[in-house]
Protein backbone atom coordinates (compact mmCIF):
# COMPACT_ATOMS: atom_id res chain seq x y z
CA UNK A 1 0.00 0.00 0.00
CA UNK A 2 3.10 2.12 -0.30
CA UNK A 3 4.00 4.00 -3.52
CA UNK A 4 6.97 2.14 -5.11
CA UNK A 5 10.63 3.57 -3.28
CA UNK A 6 9.36 5.55 -0.77
CA UNK A 7 11.17 6.25 2.21
CA UNK A 8 10.94 8.38 5.29
CA UNK A 9 12.58 11.53 4.41
CA UNK A 10 14.47 13.96 6.56
CA UNK A 11 13.28 16.57 8.86
CA UNK A 12 11.43 18.93 6.33
CA UNK A 13 13.09 22.57 5.91
CA UNK A 14 12.43 24.71 3.03
CA UNK A 15 16.06 27.51 2.81
CA UNK A 16 14.79 28.10 -0.73
CA UNK A 17 11.41 28.51 -0.30
CA UNK A 18 10.71 32.73 -1.02
CA UNK A 19 8.72 35.10 1.33
CA UNK A 20 5.28 35.37 -0.24
CA UNK A 21 4.47 38.08 2.08
CA UNK A 22 4.45 41.83 0.37
CA UNK A 23 6.50 43.27 3.63
CA UNK A 24 9.18 40.31 2.99
CA UNK A 25 10.67 42.13 0.09
CA UNK A 26 14.68 42.71 0.79
CA UNK A 27 14.73 45.82 -1.35
CA UNK A 28 12.81 47.70 1.31
CA UNK A 29 14.86 49.24 3.81
CA UNK A 30 14.27 47.19 7.46
CA UNK A 31 12.00 49.64 8.87
CA UNK A 32 9.74 49.58 6.02
CA UNK A 33 9.89 45.47 6.21
CA UNK A 34 8.97 45.70 9.79
CA UNK A 35 6.12 48.05 9.23
CA UNK A 36 4.55 45.95 6.61
CA UNK A 37 4.70 42.68 8.72
CA UNK A 38 3.27 44.45 11.97
CA UNK A 39 0.64 46.24 9.85
CA UNK A 40 -0.59 43.42 8.16
CA UNK A 41 -4.31 44.03 9.24
CA UNK A 42 -4.13 47.29 6.60
CA UNK A 43 -4.02 44.87 4.09
CA UNK A 44 -5.97 41.72 4.86
CA UNK A 45 -8.96 43.23 6.55
CA UNK A 46 -9.72 45.45 2.96
CA UNK A 47 -8.92 42.36 0.64
CA UNK A 48 -11.81 40.41 3.45
CA UNK A 49 -14.09 43.23 3.08
CA UNK A 50 -13.72 42.88 -1.17
CA UNK A 51 -14.27 39.14 -0.62
CA UNK A 52 -17.23 39.38 1.47
CA UNK A 53 -18.40 41.35 -1.13
CA UNK A 54 -18.07 38.70 -3.72
CA UNK A 55 -15.82 41.94 -5.90
CA UNK A 56 -14.42 39.45 -7.65
CA UNK A 57 -17.34 37.22 -9.28
CA UNK A 58 -18.81 41.27 -10.51
CA UNK A 59 -15.37 41.93 -12.18
CA UNK A 60 -15.28 38.13 -13.95
CA UNK A 61 -16.98 39.47 -16.97
CA UNK A 62 -14.43 42.90 -16.79
CA UNK A 63 -13.66 46.24 -15.57
CA UNK A 64 -15.45 48.02 -13.47
CA UNK A 65 -15.52 51.59 -11.82
CA UNK A 66 -16.17 52.40 -8.44
CA UNK A 67 -19.38 53.88 -8.82
CA UNK A 68 -20.43 50.48 -10.77
CA UNK A 69 -19.49 48.62 -8.06
CA UNK A 70 -20.70 50.58 -5.02
CA UNK A 71 -24.22 50.90 -6.87
CA UNK A 72 -24.28 47.09 -7.16
CA UNK A 73 -22.96 46.13 -3.62
CA UNK A 74 -25.22 49.09 -1.95
CA UNK A 75 -22.29 50.46 -0.22
CA UNK A 76 -20.53 54.17 -0.29
CA UNK A 77 -17.97 54.86 -3.12
CA UNK A 78 -15.52 56.39 -0.37
CA UNK A 79 -14.24 53.55 1.45
CA UNK A 80 -15.07 51.06 -1.30
CA UNK A 81 -12.32 53.06 -3.37
CA UNK A 82 -9.86 53.10 -0.28
CA UNK A 83 -9.85 49.31 -0.03
CA UNK A 84 -9.79 48.48 -3.50
CA UNK A 85 -6.63 50.69 -3.72
CA UNK A 86 -5.25 48.97 -0.69
CA UNK A 87 -5.72 45.83 -1.95
CA UNK A 88 -4.17 46.68 -5.40
CA UNK A 89 -1.15 47.97 -4.01
CA UNK A 90 -0.24 44.71 -3.25
CA UNK A 91 -0.85 42.85 -6.36
CA UNK A 92 -4.83 41.35 -5.42
CA UNK A 93 -6.91 44.04 -7.71
CA UNK A 94 -5.45 46.08 -10.23
CA UNK A 95 -6.28 49.93 -11.12
CA UNK A 96 -6.41 49.84 -15.06
CA UNK A 97 -7.60 53.39 -15.59
CA UNK A 98 -8.54 55.90 -12.80
CA UNK A 99 -10.98 54.48 -10.76
CA UNK A 100 -11.41 51.51 -12.84
CA UNK A 101 -10.38 48.51 -11.62
CA UNK A 102 -9.90 44.68 -12.94
CA UNK A 103 -8.88 40.94 -11.78
CA UNK A 104 -5.39 40.41 -11.23
CA UNK A 105 -4.22 36.64 -10.74
CA UNK A 106 -4.18 36.56 -7.53
CA UNK A 107 -7.82 38.08 -7.13
CA UNK A 108 -8.98 34.92 -9.32
CA UNK A 109 -8.40 33.06 -6.31
CA UNK A 110 -11.09 35.36 -4.79
CA UNK A 111 -14.24 34.46 -7.35
CA UNK A 112 -15.84 31.84 -6.00
CA UNK A 113 -16.01 29.84 -9.12
CA UNK A 114 -12.47 29.35 -9.42
CA UNK A 115 -10.65 25.46 -9.23
CA UNK A 116 -8.67 27.09 -6.33
CA UNK A 117 -11.25 29.56 -4.95
CA UNK A 118 -9.92 30.74 -1.54
CA UNK A 119 -13.05 33.12 -0.96
CA UNK A 120 -13.94 31.31 1.93
CA UNK A 121 -10.80 31.68 3.33
CA UNK A 122 -10.49 35.04 3.24
CA UNK A 123 -13.51 35.61 4.57
CA UNK A 124 -13.25 32.98 7.47
CA UNK A 125 -10.15 34.80 8.86
CA UNK A 126 -11.36 38.13 8.57
CA UNK A 127 -14.78 37.75 10.44
CA UNK A 128 -15.17 39.05 13.55
CA UNK A 129 -15.31 35.37 15.62
CA UNK A 130 -11.84 34.42 13.98
CA UNK A 131 -9.98 37.53 14.29
CA UNK A 132 -11.28 39.00 17.93
CA UNK A 133 -8.85 36.18 19.67
CA UNK A 134 -5.61 37.60 17.69
CA UNK A 135 -6.37 40.59 19.75
CA UNK A 136 -5.93 38.31 23.20
CA UNK A 137 -2.91 36.54 22.01
CA UNK A 138 -1.05 37.50 25.04
CA UNK A 139 -3.26 35.79 27.05
CA UNK A 140 -1.73 32.44 24.95
CA UNK A 141 1.90 33.11 26.27
CA UNK A 142 0.44 33.24 30.06
CA UNK A 143 -2.40 30.35 30.25
CA UNK A 144 -3.05 26.85 28.59
CA UNK A 145 -5.91 26.57 26.45
CA UNK A 146 -7.27 27.90 23.20
CA UNK A 147 -7.49 31.95 23.71
CA UNK A 148 -11.01 31.86 21.25
CA UNK A 149 -12.49 30.13 24.61
CA UNK A 150 -11.09 33.12 26.98
CA UNK A 151 -12.49 35.75 24.54
CA UNK A 152 -16.07 33.72 23.44
CA UNK A 153 -17.00 31.96 26.72
CA UNK A 154 -17.12 28.40 24.55
CA UNK A 155 -14.85 26.64 22.08
CA UNK A 156 -14.49 27.39 18.57
CA UNK A 157 -16.08 24.33 17.39
CA UNK A 158 -19.43 25.05 19.79
CA UNK A 159 -19.49 28.52 18.17
CA UNK A 160 -19.22 26.72 14.91
CA UNK A 161 -22.34 24.82 15.73
CA UNK A 162 -24.00 28.37 16.59
CA UNK A 163 -23.58 29.77 13.38
CA UNK A 164 -24.65 28.29 10.57
CA UNK A 165 -23.34 31.18 8.33
CA UNK A 166 -20.01 30.79 9.52
CA UNK A 167 -20.23 26.93 9.64
CA UNK A 168 -20.55 27.04 5.84
CA UNK A 169 -17.93 29.47 5.72
CA UNK A 170 -15.40 27.59 7.63
CA UNK A 171 -15.97 24.19 5.79
CA UNK A 172 -16.01 26.08 2.25
CA UNK A 173 -12.64 27.73 3.44
CA UNK A 174 -10.73 24.42 3.29
CA UNK A 175 -12.81 22.82 0.52
CA UNK A 176 -10.71 23.74 -2.54
CA UNK A 177 -7.33 22.78 -0.79
CA UNK A 178 -8.62 19.90 0.53
CA UNK A 179 -9.76 18.55 -3.01
CA UNK A 180 -6.00 19.45 -4.30
CA UNK A 181 -3.99 17.56 -1.67
CA UNK A 182 -6.64 14.65 -1.57
CA UNK A 183 -5.66 14.26 -5.58
CA UNK A 184 -2.17 14.67 -4.80
CA UNK A 185 -2.54 12.02 -2.17
CA UNK A 186 -4.05 9.67 -4.69
CA UNK A 187 -1.26 10.34 -6.98
CA UNK A 188 2.02 9.55 -4.44
CA UNK A 189 0.64 7.12 -2.51
CA UNK A 190 -1.52 3.86 -3.25
CA UNK A 191 -5.01 3.13 -2.37
CA UNK A 192 -6.03 0.46 -3.85
CA UNK A 193 -5.73 -1.77 -1.30
CA UNK A 194 -7.98 0.08 1.65
CA UNK A 195 -11.23 -1.32 0.89
CA UNK A 196 -12.89 1.29 3.43
CA UNK A 197 -11.66 4.20 4.47
CA UNK A 198 -12.73 5.70 7.55
CA UNK A 199 -12.33 10.04 7.92
CA UNK A 200 -12.36 11.11 11.44
CA UNK A 201 -13.54 14.83 11.78
CA UNK A 202 -13.88 15.13 8.21
CA UNK A 203 -16.14 17.87 8.43
CA UNK A 204 -18.54 17.88 4.90
CA UNK A 205 -16.65 14.86 3.49
CA UNK A 206 -14.80 17.03 0.79
CA UNK A 207 -11.99 14.83 1.71
CA UNK A 208 -13.52 10.94 1.56
CA UNK A 209 -16.10 12.24 -1.37
CA UNK A 210 -12.61 13.19 -3.52
CA UNK A 211 -10.58 9.58 -2.55
CA UNK A 212 -13.98 7.71 -3.56
CA UNK A 213 -13.58 9.62 -6.75
CA UNK A 214 -10.38 8.62 -7.51
CA UNK A 215 -11.02 4.85 -6.07
CA UNK A 216 -14.65 3.87 -7.29
CA UNK A 217 -14.37 0.16 -5.51
CA UNK A 218 -13.40 2.32 -2.28
CA UNK A 219 -16.09 2.26 0.68
CA UNK A 220 -16.03 5.24 2.76
CA UNK A 221 -17.18 6.51 6.90
CA UNK A 222 -17.41 10.06 7.17
CA UNK A 223 -17.77 10.69 11.28
CA UNK A 224 -17.79 14.16 12.96
CA UNK A 225 -19.70 16.29 15.28
CA UNK A 226 -23.75 15.64 14.66
CA UNK A 227 -24.67 19.11 13.94
CA UNK A 228 -21.88 18.82 11.14
CA UNK A 229 -23.32 15.06 9.50
CA UNK A 230 -27.01 16.59 9.57
CA UNK A 231 -25.65 19.91 7.53
CA UNK A 232 -23.82 16.90 5.58
CA UNK A 233 -27.11 15.42 4.94
CA UNK A 234 -28.23 17.61 1.74
CA UNK A 235 -24.67 16.56 -0.24
CA UNK A 236 -24.78 12.54 0.96
CA UNK A 237 -26.20 12.05 -2.84
CA UNK A 238 -23.06 12.80 -4.64
CA UNK A 239 -20.72 9.93 -3.08
CA UNK A 240 -23.63 7.26 -3.37
CA UNK A 241 -24.24 4.01 -1.38
CA UNK A 242 -20.69 3.63 -1.06
CA UNK A 243 -20.26 6.36 1.39
CA UNK A 244 -22.01 6.64 5.19
CA UNK A 245 -21.95 9.06 7.99
CA UNK A 246 -21.73 8.87 11.55
CA UNK A 247 -22.12 10.75 14.07
CA UNK A 248 -19.55 10.99 16.87
CA UNK A 249 -16.83 13.18 18.65
CA UNK A 250 -13.05 12.34 19.15
CA UNK A 251 -11.28 10.42 20.90
CA UNK A 252 -14.19 8.38 22.12
CA UNK A 253 -15.76 7.50 18.74
CA UNK A 254 -13.46 5.73 16.12
CA UNK A 255 -15.61 3.39 13.90
CA UNK A 256 -14.79 -0.17 13.22
CA UNK A 257 -13.04 -2.46 11.37
CA UNK A 258 -11.93 0.36 9.01
CA UNK A 259 -8.74 -0.84 6.52
CA UNK A 260 -7.77 2.91 6.96
CA UNK A 261 -8.48 5.75 9.61
CA UNK A 262 -7.53 9.14 7.87
CA UNK A 263 -7.33 12.05 9.80
CA UNK A 264 -6.75 14.96 7.91
CA UNK A 265 -5.99 18.78 9.85
CA UNK A 266 -7.31 17.47 12.82
CA UNK A 267 -4.97 16.77 15.45
CA UNK A 268 -3.64 20.12 15.44
CA UNK A 269 -6.85 21.63 16.05
CA UNK A 270 -6.95 19.58 19.23
CA UNK A 271 -4.83 20.01 22.33
CA UNK A 272 -1.86 17.47 23.16
CA UNK A 273 -3.74 15.44 25.60
CA UNK A 274 -6.77 15.16 23.39
CA UNK A 275 -4.11 14.33 20.47
CA UNK A 276 -2.84 11.24 22.61
CA UNK A 277 -6.41 10.06 23.46
CA UNK A 278 -7.67 9.91 19.64
CA UNK A 279 -4.19 8.11 18.41
CA UNK A 280 -4.71 5.76 21.14
CA UNK A 281 -8.29 5.22 20.19
CA UNK A 282 -7.37 4.76 16.94
CA UNK A 283 -5.32 2.33 17.96
CA UNK A 284 -7.39 0.03 20.13
CA UNK A 285 -9.62 -0.44 16.66
CA UNK A 286 -6.46 -1.27 14.84
CA UNK A 287 -6.17 -5.48 15.12
CA UNK A 288 -5.05 -5.99 11.47
CA UNK A 289 -1.04 -5.81 10.37
CA UNK A 290 -2.61 -4.71 7.13
CA UNK A 291 -4.59 -1.61 8.48
CA UNK A 292 -3.28 1.62 8.27
CA UNK A 293 -3.50 5.05 10.10
CA UNK A 294 -2.94 7.89 7.45
CA UNK A 295 -2.53 11.53 8.90
CA UNK A 296 -2.58 14.61 6.49
CA UNK A 297 -0.58 17.44 8.48
CA UNK A 298 1.69 20.43 7.77
CA UNK A 299 5.02 19.36 9.22
CA UNK A 300 6.87 21.75 10.55
CA UNK A 301 10.54 22.94 9.14
CA UNK A 302 13.79 22.49 11.77
CA UNK A 303 15.84 25.85 10.25
CA UNK A 304 14.94 29.34 10.18
CA UNK A 305 13.65 30.18 6.29
CA UNK A 306 9.77 30.69 5.46
CA UNK A 307 7.29 28.18 6.28
CA UNK A 308 3.50 28.28 6.63
CA UNK A 309 3.66 25.78 8.63
CA UNK A 310 5.12 28.17 11.36
CA UNK A 311 2.42 30.63 10.52
CA UNK A 312 -0.71 28.06 10.58
CA UNK A 313 0.92 26.82 13.87
CA UNK A 314 -0.38 30.58 15.30
CA UNK A 315 -3.95 29.85 14.46
CA UNK A 316 -4.46 26.47 15.79
CA UNK A 317 -2.15 27.51 19.18
CA UNK A 318 -4.60 30.61 19.62
CA UNK A 319 -8.16 29.43 18.20
CA UNK A 320 -8.28 25.42 19.37
CA UNK A 321 -5.17 24.90 21.87
CA UNK A 322 -2.82 22.77 19.13
CA UNK A 323 0.16 22.80 17.41
CA UNK A 324 1.99 21.82 14.39
CA UNK A 325 4.86 19.24 14.57
CA UNK A 326 8.22 18.26 13.64
CA UNK A 327 8.84 15.02 11.58
CA UNK A 328 10.79 13.74 14.91
CA UNK A 329 7.92 15.29 17.25
CA UNK A 330 5.37 12.62 14.94
CA UNK A 331 7.55 9.81 15.32
CA UNK A 332 7.89 10.40 18.84
CA UNK A 333 3.81 11.01 19.24
CA UNK A 334 3.27 7.81 17.35
CA UNK A 335 5.47 5.39 18.91
CA UNK A 336 4.33 6.66 22.55
CA UNK A 337 0.72 5.98 21.29
CA UNK A 338 1.18 2.66 20.07
CA UNK A 339 2.20 3.41 16.18
CA UNK A 340 5.05 2.80 14.07
CA UNK A 341 5.57 5.48 11.11
CA UNK A 342 5.82 3.68 7.79
CA UNK A 343 6.33 6.82 5.31
CA UNK A 344 6.09 10.38 5.48
CA UNK A 345 6.33 12.31 2.15
CA UNK A 346 5.10 15.68 1.44
CA UNK A 347 2.07 15.37 -0.92
CA UNK A 348 0.92 19.47 -1.35
CA UNK A 349 2.99 22.03 0.17
CA UNK A 350 2.93 22.34 3.05
CA UNK A 351 0.77 19.38 3.64
CA UNK A 352 2.37 15.67 4.36
CA UNK A 353 1.25 12.26 4.66
CA UNK A 354 2.44 10.64 7.24
CA UNK A 355 1.49 6.64 7.28
CA UNK A 356 1.34 4.35 10.28
CA UNK A 357 0.93 1.06 11.45
CA UNK A 358 0.34 -0.93 14.84
CA UNK A 359 3.66 -1.84 16.40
Amino acid sequence: MTAPGAATPSTPDTPGTPNPLPAASEQLPPHLRLMGIAAGKWIAQPVYVLAKFNVADRLAAGEASTAELAGQLDVRSDPLRRCLRAAASVGVFRETRPDHWALTDVAECLRTDAPMSLRDFTVLLGEEPMWAPFGGIMRALRQDGPVFDEVHGHSMYAHLAQDEELARTYQGAWAPLTRGVMRALSAAYDLSGFGTVADLGGGDGTALRTLLAEHPGMQGVLMDLPHVREAYRDTEGEAGARLRTVAGRLPVDVPADADAYLLKNTLHCLPPDLVRQTLKRVREEMTRPDQRLLIVEAVLGTGGGFDWSKLVDIEVMVNNGGREHTLEEWKSLLAETGFRLVSAREVLHPQWLLEAQAA
